[in-house]
């Protein structure tokens, strides 16, 4: 394996939607390619199986064990700050006067951080991830301008 790549919830949940032939592509050839490995978060894991009705226990199995073939990042004290910098870096763009890309309700920043984290690429089907990207590499700018800023995770 050359390079573990961190599945979006939403790429996930859309491949398994057998109407989404985009996602369902874009999922086979990531399986199909042996030198990428594919992972999740236990926070993947809750965005797919939440979404699965309480009484259809044969889904939720089949899913569960569907994600239980991909090795699994946890939610860790480092991954929870980086997750919690950008959001309020983002949060004094906004305040600036620019437009904050980082919902409160969104889990998108937490599957960011724990791809940087853990040196992972993450592949998403969600168009806000480019921007997501961007707002790392301007928060890393800045912490590489405010060296006493430096965090300590």
């Amino acid at each position: 394996m050359d390079k573990i790549i961190l599945l979006d919830a939403n790429l996930l949940i859309a491949a398994l939607d057998t109407r989404n032939l985009e996602a369902m592509i874009q999922l086979d050839a990531l399986l199909n390619d042996d030198d990428v490995a594919l992972a999740i978060s236990s926070l993947i894991r809750y965005e797919v199986l939440r979404g699965v009705d309480f009484s259809d226990n044969e889904k939720y199995e089949r899913l569960n064990n569907l994600l239980n073939d991909y090795q699994e990042f946890e939610i860790n004290n480092k991954i929870a700050m980086l997750s919690a910098d950008l959001f309020r870096f983002a949060r004094s763009k906004k305040e600036e006067g620019k437009n904050s890309i980082v919902d409160k309700r969104s889990f998108d920043v937490f599957h960011l951080a724990t791809a940087k984290c853990n040196e992972l690429e993450l592949c998403s089907n969600d168009g806000d991830l480019g921007k997501l990207e961007n707002l790392y590499q301007d928060y890393q700018k800045w912490l590489s301008s405010n060296e006493n800023e430096t965090p300590d995770y």
